[in-house]
C-alpha cells in the first residue's frame, strides 16, 4: 500500500531508497491513506451485503455458504472470462451459483465485485437484458436480481459523478423500466421500491457531453414502455416540476433548451396510432407546454417545429368532451400564440397539407367564431395566393417558350 502511495503521489519528486517517488507532504500522504481505507471499507460493505442477500434468498447456512465457496473456487480454476459467467447462467448449476454470476456481471465496477472472480468486463446494458431473458420466470433469481440492483444503486449513489458511474446509473435506470414492465401490477410493493430509484433526467445518469439532445431520455424510455401508468404519471409530473423550478437556473444554464427537449419527447409519439400513455397524462403535458413556454421561443404556437401536422395529431389525441377545454386552449395557442399577432406569431397556410388541417379544425370549431373566422380568412388567403401563383407560373412558362421559339 505504501509503495502504491509513493508511486501515485510524486508532486515533490523526492526519491526513496528503493528508487520510488513519493510526496514528502504528510497531510497529502494521510489523505491518500484515508482514500484507500474508505474504498476498502466500501468494498467490504458491498461484499457483506451481497453475501447476506445470497444467504437470505437461497436459505444458506454459514456452513453451506462456505461449502459453495470451495466449489466456486474450483470452478474459477478453469475460468477464462465473462463468457464463462454467461454460460453458467444457462447451465444446470444451482440457482445460488447462478446468483453469484449475476452479482459479478452486474457489479458497478472492478472495485465492487462481491464474489471472487478472475476478471470482469465493464457493465453494459446487454449484460442486464441478457440476464433478464436467461432467468425467465425463476422467481428466486428475479428477487435476487431486483434487490441486488437496489444495493448496487445505493453504492453508485456514493460514487463521484465520473464517466463510469454515470454510465452505470444509466444502465440500471433502463433496467428499472424493464422490471416495471415485467412486474406490471402484480407486485406493486417491489415496483414502488425500485421506482423510487429511477431518475427521469439524463443529468442524473448520462455522461457529461453525451446525448445532450436527450436530456429527458430516461423519461422517454419510461413513457414508451409498458410500465404501469402511475409510474409514468409520477415521473412526468416530477420532470415538469423540475422545469418550472429551474427556470432561470437550469442545470445546463439553458432552461429554454430543457423545455424544447421535453416538448420533443412528447412530439415523437404524435404519429403513432395510439399513445403509450393515457390521454389524461397527454392533456397535462400539453397544458404545461402552453402555460410555461419560454418567452424567447417565438414563431408559431409552441415553436417552429410544431407544424400543422403536429397540430392535427395533437388534437386527434385530445378527443372527446373530457378534453374539450385543453383542446381549444391548444388550438388557440397554436393559431394566435397567446394573442400576439405579428407576422411570425400566428398560424399561416403555406401548403395543401396546412389547408387540409385548417379544414379539419374548421369542422371541429365551426361554432367558435374567433377560431372559425380566422381559419376561413387564412384559407381564403391561401386560395387567392395559389391562384395568383398559378397565373404567374403560366406567364413565366409562356416567356420561356417565347425565348425558346426565338432561339430556333
Amino acid at each position: 500500500m505504501i509503495q502504491l502511495i509513493q508511486v501515485v503521489i510524486c508532486n515533490n519528486n523526492t526519491k526513496s531508497e528503493n528508487g520510488l517517488f513519493f510526496n514528502s507532504n504528510k497531510t497529502e500522504r494521510r489523505n491518500i491513506m484515508l482514500f484507500f481505507n474508505r474504498k476498502n471499507k466500501e468494498r467490504k460493505a458491498i461484499v457483506k451485503n451481497a453475501r447476506a442477500l445470497l444467504c437470505e434468498i437461497f436459505g444458506l447456512t454459514p456452513d453451506q455458504y462456505q461449502q459453495q465457496n470451495e466449489v466456486w473456487s474450483r470452478w474459477l480454476d478453469s475460468y477464462s472470462g465473462s463468457r464463462d459467467l454467461d454460460n453458467l447462467l444457462t447451465s444446470d448449476a444451482g440457482d445460488a451459483y447462478k446468483a453469484r454470476a449475476i452479482a459479478i456481471l452486474l457489479a458497478p465496477s472492478d472495485n465492487h465485485v462481491p464474489f471472487e472472480c478472475r476478471e470482469k468486463n465493464y457493465l453494459t446494458y446487454d449484460d442486464v437484458s441478457k440476464i433478464l431473458v436467461t432467468i425467465g420466470e425463476n422467481n428466486k433469481l428475479k428477487e435476487f436480481l431486483h434487490r441486488l440492483i437496489e444495493l448496487n444503486l445505493e453504492t453508485v449513489a456514493k460514487l463521484n459523478d465520473n464517466y463510469r458511474s454515470k454510465k452505470v446509473k444509466s444502465i440500471y435506470n433502463r433496467y428499472i423500466v424493464n422490471v416495471l414492465e415485467s412486474l406490471g401490477d402484480t407486485d406493486l410493493v417491489a415496483s414502488r421500491r425500485l421506482f423510487s430509484l429511477f431518475k427521469y433526467s439524463a443529468h442524473d445518469t448520462d455522461c457529461d457531453g453525451e446525448k445532450q439532445t436527450e436530456y429527458f431520455g430516461p423519461l422517454a424510455v419510461l413513457l414508451s414502455s409498458r410500465a404501469p401508468e402511475m409510474f409514468k404519471f409520477i415521473s412526468d409530473t416530477e420532470a415538469r416540476k423540475s422545469l418550472v423550478n429551474n427556470e432561470g437556473n437550469d442545470v445546463r444554464e439553458d432552461w429554454g433548451r430543457s423545455y424544447r427537449e421535453y416538448r420533443e419527447n412528447i412530439r415523437q409519439y404524435l404519429y403513432d396510432e395510439t399513445l403509450p400513455f393515457s390521454a389524461e397524462l397527454f392533456s397535462e403535458q400539453i397544458k404545461f407546454l402552453i402555460e410555461n413556454q419560454p418567452k424567447h421561443i417565438r414563431r408559431t404556437g409552441l415553436g417552429w417545429f410544431w407544424m400543422s401536422k403536429d397540430l392535427f395529431h395533437t388534437v386527434r389525441f385530445l378527443d372527446g368532451e373530457t378534453y374539450a377545454t385543453v383542446r381549444r386552449e391548444f388550438v388557440e395557442h397554436m393559431l394566435f400564440h397567446n394573442g400576439k399577432e405579428d407576422d411570425l406569431s400566428y398560424f399561416h397556410i403555406y401548403s395543401k397539407e396546412d389547408y387540409e388541417v385548417a379544414e379539419y379544425l374548421l369542422g371541429l370549431f365551426t361554432d367558435d367564431a374567433h377560431i372559425a373566422d380566422f381559419l376561413r380568412l387564412q384559407m381564403k388567403s391561401y386560395l387567392e395566393r395559389s391562384v395568383k401563383e398559378r397565373e404567374e407560373a403560366k406567364v413565366l412558362e409562356a416567356e420561356k417558350l417565347a425565348v425558346l421559339e426565338a432561339m430556333k
